[in-house]
């Protein structure tokens, strides 16, 4: 049973993708509204501490774009907790119907049920559609 430990590990990281990817787009969006303040103030007073102040903002707004880009493809690739289960689940059927030979004979019973029902059918509309003398 660790693929049920698993799964909860995989799911708080789920989670923890989610809180990370929403401070990093708001550390990002603060960022760039600092630059736009910033480049309005350097356009007023030409100084090279303004400068500085802008290349600085703009260099920590790229370091939080790339960490918000990359938590969110680790984010696209990380299951929720309910798809975990189901990949589990629909495994270990699989596994079994593979492995046991019993289970492989249920389509082809399934398949002569459904050839007989359609016989019994195909007999009831030819006598319906027979005219009585």
């Amino acid at each position: 049973m660790r693929f049920i430990y698993f799964i909860n590990v995989v799911d708080n990281v789920h989670t923890l993708l989610i809180i990370a990817l929403v401070l990093f787009g708001a550390c990002a969006i603060i960022r760039g509204i600092g630059i736009l303040i910033g480049m309005d103030t350097n356009a007023r007073d030409k100084d090279k501490e303004s400068e500085d102040f802008i290349y600085r903002c703009k260099a920590k707004m790229w370091k939080f774009i790339w960490a918000f880009l990359g938590t969110f493809l680790i984010f696209c690739f990380v299951p929720s907790k309910q798809t975990m289960y189901e990949i589990f689940g629909i495994g270990t059927v699989i596994d079994y119907v593979q492995s046991n030979d019993n289970v492989k004979k249920i389509p082809d019973k399934c398949i002569e049920a459904v050839n007989l029902w359609l016989d019994e059918k195909m007999k009831d509309i030819k006598s319906e559609d027979k005219p009585e003398n």
